[in-house]
């Protein structure tokens, strides 16, 4: 597997009729494409359309490239390292940026591109979120396809909360997140589709954070021309309490009339609780081993990830604390810990394990893989960790191990 901290990507958005460049995003210190070379990409790739064949993408030595066309009105190009990893991960990634576009903007304005300048203008108000999907960030929704959550016990408390406020607000759609992590919600807001709903907790997360906000929002997979309302609220730093509702109530009924108070104040100390343990994602009850590192837990049913990449608290296997790693205080660091796993990920689905949750519209001559020959288990061993890879029944386990857990611990 490929592992690099320094991510590198260039993401090309451009009219599929007239290959207008709508934006030009790149994360890392690499210089912008010149115009020429994007119009070669888009070139080669409208060539081979009109000869009645599909480029879908392509490899160099260290690069891969990966197209996609969406509604036959914008095509998207990705451009970065090749980490080994199946072209399904790059597609999932396409589909959120195009998702992305339709939050802010609708999926009929995107399909009809009645005003190609002012749609060029409207776009740059969400490069914060295509910004966020690309970068190296603790939330990985995104990747797995799966929504990031936290697994606490005190859960029923903030539920009580949340289900009273909710109904003040006179809407079924509401939740608490945790550092971007759903830590509570009503049931229509857990039924919503993971693609909607992992959008959701990455705009709140990439907003500047402010005591408040209302802005409109179109549910990509849900309501794609119809706009909402999504209205957050932070409780504490790194605790937001959303709310998708219609014309009522208004932003000012809710802060002016001391409505967050009057609801929230018994969870105050249950949230800071929670917010202590916010990077284990597990309550202070459950313990693990010292010579786990991290790991990510995939629900294939739920479509919920839960993932920590911080290092054990407890040492039942009988490693020396001086080998656990620790959190900024190690070459191990928390992000160097997720690209371990999320490349880990990459390199195992949809070659060795099935992808829990396809996130874009697949082609029709995708390969698909043998239900009936599928491994349930796989594993790595480096030099400074080892990985370890379970699929059994409806759950994905990927997990990172100290270099001194012995492989038969695994």
């Amino acid at each position: 597997i490929c592992i690099t901290d320094n991510l590198m990507a260039y993401v090309i958005a451009l009219t599929s009729g007239g290959g207008v460049p709508l934006f030009t995003r790149t994360i890392g210190d690499y210089d912008a494409l010149p115009f020429p070379t994007i119009g070669s990409l888009n070139g080669v790739h409208m060539f081979t359309e009109t000869h009645g064949a599909k480029l879908l993408s392509t490899r160099t030595q260290t690069a891969k490239i990966v197209w996609q066309v969406f509604n036959d009105s914008i095509t998207i190009i990705i451009i970065t390292v090749d980490d080994g990893g199946s072209d399904v991960h790059l597609k999932t990634l396409l589909q959120f940026i195009y998702n992305a576009m339709i939050l802010f903007l609708g999926e009929n304005e995107l399909k009809s591109l009645r005003n190609v300048e002012r749609l060029k203008k409207e776009l740059k108000s969400i490069y914060f979120l295509i910004d966020k999907l690309l970068e190296e960030s603790l939330l990985i929704g995104h990747i797995t396809g799966c929504l990031d959550t936290t697994a606490f016990t005190d859960v029923d408390v903030l539920q009580d909360c949340l289900e009273s406020f909710v109904g003040w607000c006179n809407t079924e759609f509401g939740c608490v997140l945790i550092n971007g992590k759903l830590a509570a919600s009503t049931s229509r807001w857990w039924n919503l589709p993971s693609t909607d709903s992992i959008l959701l907790s990455l705009l709140v997360s990439a907003m500047v954070p402010s005591v408040s906000k209302d802005i409109a929002i179109y549910l990509p997979a849900t309501f794609p021309d119809v706009p909402h309302r999504l209205m957050t609220f932070q409780i504490l730093d790194g605790v937001e309490v959303c709310v998708l509702c219609g014309s009522t109530p208004s932003h000012n009924e809710v802060i002016q009339n001391q409505i967050l108070d009057s609801y929230w104040r018994n969870c105050i100390d249950v949230l800071k609780n929670d917010m202590r343990n916010a990077s284990k994602v597990l309550p202070p009850l459950i313990s693990l081993d010292y010579g786990i590192q991290g790991f990510i837990i995939l629900n294939q049913i739920n479509r919920k990830c839960l993932a920590t990449f911080v290092r054990a608290v407890s040492n039942f296997t009988g490693l020396d604390e001086s080998a656990a790693i620790v959190t900024g205080n190690s070459t191990t660091t928390e992000i160097h810990c997720r690209n371990i796993l999320v490349s880990f990920y990459k390199s195992v689905v949809d070659t060795l394990f099935p992808v829990v949750n396809k996130c874009y519209v697949a082609d029709t001559d995708e390969n698909t893989m043998d239900e009936d020959n599928i491994p349930i288990e796989t594993y790595m061993c480096t030099n400074d960790y080892k990985l370890h890879a379970l699929h059994k029944r409806n759950y994905q386990l990927f997990i990172m191990f100290s270099k001194d857990v012995p492989i038969y611990a695994l």
